[in-house]
């Protein structure tokens, strides 16, 4: 089979061509999955795969179950559980590589006159709790 009519049946099978904001969505090939609690069928491609796993995969059950317990606790019910402390350490670990440390760096050390240091005593917005 020549190279060029093998690259065109691929275009028509898998997700391919970007088009727009969008992409070609490829053909034959479907995977079920939930969407805010609703099922739904996506065309196949990695990032379906993730999506899928990150909403009913083993390890975002017991994820959301912890989340769910430390919501329920009080501060003080979580800094004296070790286990607790160290689930909101890992979250919110990635929760700040995610959200903050673009501009305040991994350590929290900021850029002197653009975003303040967190890692240190100093608070500039209000009252220190």
């Amino acid at each position: 089979m020549p190279r060029s009519l093998f690259a065109v049946l691929y275009w028509i099978v898998y997700p391919a061509w970007p088009v727009g904001k969008s992409y070609t969505t490829g053909l034959f090939i479907t995977l079920p999955i939930r969407v805010n609690g609703e099922e739904r069928s996506r065309h196949w491609n990695t990032r379906s795969l993730l999506a899928k796993d990150m909403q009913e995969g083993p390890e975002a059950l017991k994820t959301k179950e912890y989340m769910e317990k430390i919501a329920a606790a009080d501060y003080q019910q979580i800094l004296a559980d070790p286990d607790m402390m160290a689930f909101v350490r890992s979250v919110t670990k990635g929760l700040f590589g995610d959200n903050c440390a673009a501009c305040h760096g991994a350590g929290g050390a900021g850029v002197m006159g653009l975003f303040p240091n967190l890692a240190d005593d100093d608070w500039l917005w209000g009252r220190q709790c």
